[in-house]
């Protein structure tokens, strides 16, 4: 009789075992399927597939280095300090981009991108003459202007926590246009120069920008980006000659830069 009562006790206990068991593979289960199911929703992109078009409008800083250019103004008479204040303003620009993606399921994206910019700088420069008697008093305009057209990458990643954000990188590469217009007028002797450079090169660009989408195909836009491009070679004409002129090591000219901007995109199928 004894033996019989321990037999149905041990049975009894491996049935709440099994069961215990079992509870544990399905609450292992239940969890796995809801953490797959947040991983799924988390990682889920803002846009589904088509295409996004933006504009972004901001200013630029230039910092490409213009101490060599700088040091031959003042070398050849001009007053250091208008030399300066000229070129802070050439460093200062606005800059334009427009682009347009198709997109990918795996969040990514190719497509083209356009960008402009341009400056303007106007300064009163003093020149001293070296006979320690006159001062050639010289007033400059200069614009220049950088166009640039390539095909374009997208990389998007949205956010876990803000499902109203997204960060996009893009890296561009493609063709790079310089213009730029120079007017110097010398005061003293009623004489006007006027000078027009141009020039062609490859040049690329990268960009980070956030994405805020008060509605769900349309984003507000801030980021910064940074071009880089350099010219071995211009063409420089004052109206009557023409000449191409080869440049090497620290005498290209450089316009690199750097991007602050805002603007808007559209999502649409």
């Amino acid at each position: 009789m004894g033996n019989r009562h321990l037999g149905t006790i041990f049975f009894v206990l491996s049935g709440i075992r099994c069961l215990s068991a079992y509870d544990g593979i399905i609450a292992a289960q239940n969890d796995t399927a809801a953490y797959r199911m947040i991983i799924s929703e988390e990682s889920q992109p803002i846009q589904s597939p088509g295409w996004r078009f933006g504009v972004q409008n901001g200013l630029t800083y230039m910092w490409a280095n213009k101490d060599k250019e700088e040091t031959e103004l003042i070398s050849n008479g001009a007053n250091a300090d208008d030399v300066d204040d000229f070129y802070k303003q050439i460093c200062r620009a606005y800059h334009f981009s427009a682009d347009i993606y198709k997109l990918f399921p795996a969040q990514w994206g190719l497509g083209l991108k356009y960008s402009v910019t341009a400056s303007r700088a106007e300064q009163f420069i003093r020149f001293d003459t070296g006979d320690g008697l006159n001062m050639l008093n010289t007033n400059i305009v200069n614009r220049e202007y950088v166009n640039f057209i390539g095909v374009s990458f997208l990389l998007q990643r949205s956010f876990k926590k803000a499902p109203t954000l997204q960060l996009d990188f893009s890296m561009s590469l493609g063709y790079a246009r310089y213009r730029n217009e120079l007017e110097t007028d010398f005061e003293n002797y009623y004489f006007r120069e006027n000078l027009l450079s141009r020039g062609n090169t490859f040049g690329g660009d990268l960009e980070m920008r956030l994405e805020y989408f008060p509605v769900r195909r349309v984003s507000i836009v801030g980021g910064v980006g940074c071009f880089l491009a350099r010219f071995n070679r211009l063409t420089v004409t004052d109206g009557r000659l023409e000449r191409t002129i080869d440049l090497t090591g620290e005498d290209r000219k450089n316009v690199s830069r750097f991007d602050f901007f805002f603007g808007v995109g559209f999502y649409f199928k």
